[in-house]
């Protein structure tokens, strides 16, 4: 990967979001800036706007003094992830604290990052969705522009990056051309070489995005098919599971112990147990009772599904259950459930009912990433409560018996 160095590169022209030129004339800068858009016009071509589910802006506005310090977290986040474990520091000393539960330190970098990658993600594919998390652990190359964006705010694209290259060049457009009073879109410095060959941008950041016009109505949905027998087999085995499950968190409140302890992973790293915990615990154990009481069907299929606004960390994660053709969302900690759905027909769901038990009238829909295993984590979020020895001897002993250690643990 090559890196332009503001200070050292020499480009055909470099220019600022406020319209200045290294240079004191500045009608010369407007012309500059007229060149700009006229010539990534001309090399990228159309410059139409994708349509990309879930990429929506943060919902909190960063200050540029915030952003600093989240570019300093950010360095010191990636410098412990390269430490064996043993060795990290869980404490990171906040300078300006942000918002608690509202701020994601990496959310403008995946707001850009699925932007400008979205030509290789999948996330709204039921069966099999790829995401820009997926990217990022499968492309050297892709994380190690992510993690210099995050430490720097730089951001570098080449014509041999091909469809990157142009997503690239249109964001830049819009940051150059965007108001000076939008506080979620801007642009600090762009590098442009020779023929546009090159483009570094410093501190670009994109807001909201908006979807494609269709003019043609999409035609309604065909009727779904009846519940095949096996279906409704697991229905009925997965309905007396979470009756289990929820009389035995009702018995954990009423002697006041308190299962949810958040993660706050930005916070302190401590491995707590919160939502997402809660969805991989409630999977793992409706796939082994499903399995004991209504056997001869293909084994469950458990996931988490992460329910937010754009990229923020104030959200929800709740229960994905797939079976052959068929899915069911259940948010474990109240017990409320949906499905089965046809997994082609009806897809992606609705988050709405789930979202207005929390934060009624928020918005919220099932955000990045849409789904994915339950015994995965995004590289923000913290390892699962039953890798904390802590966390085990905490729970474990709680357990009634009818929910075994064997049916909820890896």
């Amino acid at each position: 990967m090559r890196i332009v160095d503001p200070s050292t590169a020499e480009p055909s022209w470099a220019l600022r979001s406020d319209g200045a030129r290294d240079a004191p004339h500045q009608s010369v800068a407007a012309s500059l800036l007229l060149l700009l858009v006229v010539s990534l016009s001309f090399a990228f071509g159309s410059l139409a706007r994708a349509d990309e589910a879930g990429s929506t802006a943060p919902t909190v506005v960063v200050t540029e003094e915030l952003r600093a310090e989240l570019r300093r977290y950010a360095a010191w986040y990636w410098d412990q992830q390269d430490l064996p474990h043993e060795l990290r520091d869980p404490a990171f000393e906040w300078h300006i604290q942000p918002p608690p539960g509202e701020l994601n330190p990496f959310g403008e970098a995946l707001t850009l990052f699925s932007r400008i990658y979205s030509g290789r993600l999948r996330p709204l594919d039921p069966v099999t969705p790829y995401t820009l998390l997926d990217l990022l652990a499968d492309d050297p190359q892709v994380i190690a522009r992510f993690r210099m964006y995050t430490t720097t705010g730089l951001l570098d694209t080449t014509v041999e990056d091909g469809d990157v290259h142009c997503r690239h060049g249109e964001a830049l457009v819009e940051a150059l051309l965007a108001p000076a009073s939008d506080p979620l879109m801007g642009l600090d410095d762009a590098l442009v070489s020779e023929g546009a060959a090159s483009i570094a941008t410093v501190g670009l950041r994109l807001g909201v995005l908006p979807p494609l016009v269709n003019p043609i109505p999409d035609p309604p949905p065909p009727p779904l098919p009846d519940l095949p027998a096996e279906i409704q087999d697991a229905d009925r085995a997965m309905k007396e599971a979470e009756e289990i499950f929820q009389r035995w968190l009702e018995k954990l409140r009423q002697r006041h112990f308190l299962l949810y302890q958040s993660d706050q992973w930005w916070d302190d790293g401590v491995s707590g147990f919160d939502c997402d915990d809660f969805a991989e615990f409630l999977g793992r154990f409706l796939r082994w009772y499903v399995q004991r009481h209504a056997p001869g069907q293909p084994i469950l299929e458990p996931r988490i599904l992460q329910m937010r606004k754009g990229y923020g960390i104030r959200g929800h994660a709740v229960t994905l259950i797939f079976l052959g053709d068929y899915y069911w969302i259940i948010d474990p900690r109240t017990g409320l459930r949906r499905g089965p759905f046809h997994r082609y027909l009806e897809w992606p769901p609705d988050a709405s009912f789930i979202a207005d038990q929390y934060w009624p009238g928020s918005g919220y829909e099932f955000g990045y990433p849409m789904h994915y295993p339950a015994d995965w984590r995004p590289f923000y979020e913290d390892d699962p409560w039953h890798s904390d020895p802590n966390q085990r001897e905490r729970i474990l002993p709680e357990l009634p018996p009818d929910i075994p250690p064997d049916s909820i643990l890896p």
